[in-house]
């Protein structure tokens, strides 16, 4: 996919969600989150799995305590339309965000310093397991660890609906947000190289696919 292509699809993705106002989100209770995060385990390597899920469940914990909000894929997958999933692409890692205290006690309790640090937030990759070679679209990585877990640290507010013990970003936020990181890379297509298009991409097909997928269940009921 080329740039005039991405910016295309961001066009009618923008055009969708902009005609609608979010009318079908927040009306009529066509909407509705499922807390189906145990489903998010994915595949993991026979040699490592159980390790990686203990870590992983550790983690998850962690973050509940702490008033992490789940985001990014994740978050965007526990959301239904009129009992339809509108995102469908299984996530290969989960996103929190919690306040920068909570991310420093975080990583006490963990013994992580390996951290980055930006202008706004600070935040932290790391491995649970092995990967060999596909990410969640399934393009060719190459024998490399992946991250299966991310958290970043922030003085912003974040919005979040509860479902049961979990803190979920809300869906609006999210789909802001993918717009955001594709307009981000167009601004700079001049110098974009071509992991800076395969990321571009992937953000742009999944708000394709919540704006398909809410447009063909929108007038159904489960």
């Amino acid at each position: 996919m080329d740039s005039l292509e991405i910016s295309s699809m961001l066009a009618d993705a923008k055009r969708y969600i902009r005609d609608m106002k979010f009318s079908i989100i927040f009306g009529n209770g066509a909407i509705e989150i499922v807390n189906d995060l145990e489903s998010l385990s994915g595949k993991v390597p026979l040699l490592f799995g159980r390790s990686t899920q203990k870590k992983r469940n550790e983690y998850v914990r962690q973050m509940k305590e702490l008033g992490g909000v789940l985001t990014g894929s994740a978050a965007l997958s526990m959301y239904r339309i009129n009992g339809k999933k509108i995102f469908y692409r299984t996530p290969k890692d989960l996103d929190f965000i919690v306040s920068r205290d909570a991310f420093i006690k975080f990583c006490g309790m963990n013994s992580f310093g390996n951290v980055k640090y930006g202008n706004k937030v600070v935040s932290i990759d790391f491995h649970t397991g092995k990967d060999r070679g596909t990410d969640s679209y399934g393009y060719h990585r190459g024998y490399r660890f992946y991250t299966d877990f991310d958290v970043i640290g922030t003085d912003e507010e974040t919005g979040y609906e509860t479902v049961g013990d979990l803190k979920v970003a809300k869906l609006m936020d999210v789909i802001s947000y993918k717009v955001y990181l594709v307009e981000k890379y167009l601004d700079g297509q001049s110098h974009m190289n071509r992991d800076d298009r395969s990321v571009a991409e992937k953000h742009v097909r999944d708000l394709f696919m919540i704006v398909t997928s809410m447009a063909a269940n929108e007038g159904k009921k489960a």
